[in-house]
């Protein structure tokens, strides 16, 4: 009886292995051309880099982006995409960097800006006055007149901007614990099989100040693999250090290639690529010319 029951929990260990298996060896498979032209995406959106005070966030600066992304699993060996985009972060300008961190830099950078804003505002008002007098005393509506009060408007519009952003700064308690954060509110666009765009949006990204061009994964509101897309797999056995290998960038709308998608033949020797920028944009998703998901594009090199 004893043996009975032993052979059966060996057979259905036998038959669990297999099925353990044959499920990796799944997993394992290289994606094909089709599925590399249905992981690629676009992600758009906003980039602010941040001062947090307390409870009180001011953006410091805003960038538009506009860059390629990848569909991606948590884990290799399960279907666990969940709505993530792999791409990369965008760069802040030089000054940014280099002046804006540090504790006592940011203290300094406070107290001076709500100097320079405060006379930045006295001068915006006093010329937003000087239009209402002049849209007010000007009796002639003619071409001048329109172009001068559609003008006049936009000062309004920013002058109002401007006092916003100086009563955030007026709260700032530069003597309490002050940060640099990056937030990025995203969108994701990719194209079905008929070459039609989707798009969904993303929980907003906030993350610690780093360089241009580590690694971003971003996470859509609907927390789910969209139909029709492939998410790649991140397998931890490593490649060839010098290899060629395919690059996928999302082209504009307007074109005939299948999915909007270019896939583009160049050589990876140490991390570097040999494509131009055109062909390899930050974020475009970087294969084996077997199909193995290698990394992302940021600048010349490509990163996992």
């Amino acid at each position: 009886m004893r043996r009975r029951w032993l052979c059966r929990l060996g057979a259905a260990a036998a038959v669990l292995a297999l099925g353990a298996g044959g499920w990796l060896g799944v997993r394992m498979l290289p994606a094909t051309e089709a599925d590399m032209r249905s992981a690629a995406c676009l992600v758009r959106g906003r980039q602010s880099l941040c001062l947090v005070a307390g409870g009180d966030t001011l953006p410091l600066q805003t960038d538009t982006v506009e860059q390629q992304g990848v569909w991606i699993n948590r884990h290799w060996w399960w279907p666990s995409c969940d709505g993530r985009v792999l791409t990369v972060k965008p760069a802040h300008s030089p000054r940014t960097a280099a002046s804006w961190r540090g504790a006592a830099n940011l203290r300094r950078w406070v107290e001076a800006r709500r100097d320079s804003m405060a006379a930045l505002l006295g001068r915006k008002e006093t010329e937003r006055k000087e239009l209402a007098y002049y849209l007010r005393s000007h009796g002639v509506r003619d071409e001048g007149y329109t172009r001068i009060a559609v003008y006049a408007a936009g000062q309004r519009r920013e002058t109002d901007s401007l006092r916003n952003v100086c009563r955030r700064l007026a709260r700032v308690d530069t003597r309490g614990r002050l940060r640099l954060v990056e937030r990025g509110d995203y969108t994701v666009t990719w194209f079905d099989g008929d070459g039609r765009p989707q798009q969904v949006s993303c929980h907003p990204a906030v993350t610690k100040v780093g360089r241009r061009g580590e690694s971003l994964i971003i996470r859509t509101r609907r927390f789910m693999k969209p139909w029709g897309v492939y998410a790649v797999r991140n397998t931890p056995w490593l490649a060839p250090a010098h290899r060629r290998i395919i690059v996928v960038t999302v082209v504009p709308a307007g074109t005939r290639l299948p999915r909007h998608t270019l896939l583009t033949e160049g050589r990876l020797d140490r991390g570097r690529h040999d494509l131009p920028r055109l062909f390899a944009a930050d974020g475009s998703a970087a294969f084996t010319r077997h199909g193995r998901f290698i990394g992302v594009v940021a600048g010349q090199q490509v990163g996992d």
